[in-house]
């Protein structure tokens, strides 16, 4: 299946999700790495015709472009060959839609902003709003996309630093876990005995958790800890390359692809930049 194309960034929430989703339904596709950090090329005007959120997984398939990681999982299950991964079966297809949209319902974006320093979070959404108002500008046909996208990371700036907002936020997170945790000490999967779209969907959500260091909120509920422990042991897991943890050997792919697709910067002070800007940011600059 040459013709299914996934436009995403290997430690993006949301492109592991759909990553996972793909991998689980046997689909073959080719990755292409967009770069939403130094180079912002999730907002470059031929990503944003092609995706007007300005983020990633975009999947293209044949002339069909899908986007909206929800979307995009709905998509694969019911447009490939393969067991289903949302049961038709009534109670197991409320169960597992119950709990893909609550995975997805829960803002891991506010999560892991409010999780790292303050300097680090604001420096780098000032960034990205200079470069979406340059663009805004400079492109007057995309500027409600870009204004949007613009009103969006200002919304989030504010969010994560509101002690409101995320105490309630993190509080909703726990109350979900203890739930979560109920429901898996009487059955080994989120919808019954089978995996599901659910399984993927909180795969990846406590992969992302174990990402951030809050394994804590893990460990600390036992049927959750052997759940986690099972997925992890899934061949699936290692093929749709889910980072629990930051990889070293991703840098290269990192610096070669800020060095190709950067135009008009002395490569070695770009190459310093990049480097940089892996090994210190790299945790919180792919969130989407």
């Amino acid at each position: 299946m040459a013709d299914v194309t996934l436009y995403n960034v290997p430690p993006s929430l949301c492109s592991q999700k759909v990553r996972l989703a793909l991998v689980e339904k046997g689909v073959d596709f080719e990755n292409y790495w967009v770069d939403i950090g130094p180079t912002s090329e999730n907002y470059q005007p031929w990503y944003v015709r092609l995706n007007p959120k300005c983020v990633v997984p975009t999947l293209t398939h044949g002339e069909h472009v899908v986007t909206d990681s929800v979307h995009i999982m709905r998509y694969v299950d019911t447009t490939f060959p393969g067991t289903p991964l949302i049961p038709e079966d009534p109670t197991k297809n409320a169960e597992t839609n119950r709990w893909f949209e609550l995975g997805d319902s829960l803002d891991f974006r506010l999560f892991t902003f409010s999780s790292v320093p303050t300097v680090i979070s604001n420096g780098m959404l000032r960034k990205k709003l200079k470069t979406l108002k340059k663009y805004a500008a400079k492109y007057p046909d995309l500027r409600t996309e870009y204004e949007a996208k613009i009103v969006d990371i200002q919304g989030l700036m504010d969010a994560k630093e509101d002690e409101i907002i995320t105490t309630q936020h993190r509080q909703k997170i726990e109350e979900t876990l203890d739930e979560m945790d109920e429901i898996l000490g009487r059955q080994p999967f989120l919808a019954g005995d089978e995996y599901t779209m659910a399984d993927v969907m909180w795969t990846v959500v406590l992969t992302r958790m174990t990402f951030l260091k809050a394994t804590a909120m893990i460990e600390q509920r036992p049927n959750i800890h052997a759940y986690y422990q099972r997925m992890q042991r899934r061949p699936s897991f290692e093929q749709a390359d889910l980072w629990s943890r930051f990889k070293l050997s991703a840098v290269p792919t990192l610096l070669g692809t800020v060095l190709r697709k950067t135009v008009g910067l002395p490569q070695l002070a770009l190459l310093g930049f990049a480097t940089l800007t892996a090994m210190s940011t790299v945790a919180v600059m792919y969130w989407t």
